[in-house]
């Protein structure tokens, strides 16, 4: 449930932005830039690099972390043997499968109790952003116009205590979002599920870096590593 709240959350934010911004004047057709890179951050040790250099980007994990398969029979197979021993984890699995749509790029979970998960979205932009607009890209993520959209789906998922705030990442400008989503598991038990997300501004699309777990205390060191890991192919 929680990875399906971030995945409509980011859909909205990057159709959005694109609303909210004014056309600028159109310039004559030249040949395509190449695409905007961010120098690799170091990998931290007991973490390996991901690169998904066909996406545009690249970032670090904690060793004992898994990649999630992208292929729909293998993902129902993880599924489903996930759900006897570890319902979180099938939930979660559920959630990307069934919200993430076209824009999911990638999943990593820690299978281990208490667990938690990472994913990446990735929202096409209109129009080649230069590298002066991405500030004022991730500035107007914070218009009314554009946050309302968001709210909206996070209010529907019941999220709570909804923060934001301006930051720096290797990678460039981003927003960081985080909040609480309270969830009932399969067993009928309440839980809270922890969110941070940065919503990072690029000159081809808008990547959506979602990170939850039920244990912020616990991962809090991770997320924060795996966010300076980001890094733009």
């Amino acid at each position: 449930m929680a990875v399906a709240a971030l995945a409509v959350a980011g859909g909205a934010c990057g159709s959005a932005v694109e609303r909210a911004r004014k056309p600028g004047p159109v310039a004559p057709a030249q040949a395509a830039p190449p695409p905007a890179t961010t120098a690799p951050a170091a990998v931290p040790d007991g973490y390996r690099l991901l690169e998904a250099a066909g996406e545009g980007f690249a970032l670090a994990v904690p060793e004992a972390w898994h990649d999630v398969p992208f292929d729909a029979g293998e993902l129902g197979r993880l599924i489903e043997a996930s759900r006897p021993g570890n319902p979180q984890l099938a939930g979660v699995l559920e959630g990307f499968r069934d919200g993430g749509g076209g824009s999911a790029k990638l999943l990593v979970v820690d299978e281990r109790s208490p667990g938690a998960n990472v994913n990446v979205l990735k929202v096409a932009n209109s129009r080649r952003l230069e590298p002066g607009e991405l500030e004022r890209a991730r500035d107007d993520l914070l218009d009314p116009a554009v946050i309302g959209g968001v709210d909206t789906k996070l209010q529907a998922a019941g999220a709570r205590d909804v923060t934001r705030e301006k930051v720096g990442l290797p990678a460039g400008p981003a927003l960081r979002t985080t909040y609480v989503l309270p969830v009932t598991t399969r067993d009928g038990a309440a839980q809270r599920v922890f969110g941070v997300q940065y919503y990072l501004p690029a000159p081809e699309a808008l990547f959506v870096l979602s990170l939850s777990t039920p244990d912020l205390t616990a991962y809090q060191a991770d997320f924060d590593k795996i966010a300076g890991s980001f890094g733009l192919r």
